[in-house]
């Protein structure tokens, strides 16, 4: 997603929530709040996805090792 549409979908949701809120703020702020606020959501989404990917791929490391090791033991020490 291009922080171009991440900055408008945030200008919309800012003043949408500023409203809903009766956060008593100018309209512009509203947008510019809910702007900084989406590029910030969308950084630390980035970073925990990049956590559980790095998580993910230690476990699947982990099996395949478990796995070859499994293997060698059945084929190659039992001859």
């Amino acid at each position: 997603m291009s922080l171009f549409l991440v900055a408008i979908l945030g200008a919309i949701a800012g003043y949408l929530a500023a409203r809903a809120m009766g956060f008593p703020v100018d309209p512009f702020v509203g947008v510019g709040v809910g702007m900084i606020g989406a590029v910030l959501g969308i950084m630390v989404l980035r970073l925990a996805l990049s956590i559980v990917n790095t998580a993910a791929t230690l476990v699947a490391a982990a099996a395949g090792t478990l796995a070859l090791i499994w293997l060698w033991r059945v084929f190659v020490e039992r001859r």
